[in-house]
């Protein structure tokens, strides 16, 4: 455990599901405008997290993005923000996990995928 750091690990919902079917359909232009548009929102989204003090990404690619955050800059409204600015931009869902590990935040995420994503679910927080 790294202590006063969470990390926060979101993933876009069921984008697989959206480019498996775009190529089994032959329709390229659907699976190349998903790609532009998942390749913009995460360049927003990075662009906004890094923007907090205390909250650095450790990697933002396809629709995954990965946050260390300073325990004592955590807010959980920036998390929902880059939920919603994620749907705004793809038209898709974003999960998010948030825990005391690298470890507890991927739990967290698959806890969320499993609930039928677009939710965020995180550890209890230390006070």
């Amino acid at each position: 455990m790294n202590m006063g750091l969470l990390f926060a690990l979101g993933d876009g919902d069921k984008v697989r599901a959206l480019i498996d079917n775009g190529l089994l359909d032959g329709k390229l232009d659907k699976v190349k405008e998903l790609s532009q548009k998942l390749t913009c929102a995460m360049q927003t989204l990075s662009k906004m997290a890094s923007d907090n003090p205390g909250w650095q990404i450790v990697f933002s690619g396809g629709d995954d993005i990965c946050i260390a955050i300073e325990e004592l800059s955590y807010r959980e409204e920036m998390i929902h923000t880059l939920m919603e600015r994620f749907q705004e931009l793809t038209g898709g869902t974003m999960s998010f996990g948030v825990g005391t590990s690298i470890e507890n935040a991927y739990i967290n995420l698959r806890r969320a995928k499993a609930r039928g994503g677009n939710i965020l679910i995180t550890d209890p927080i230390p006070n």
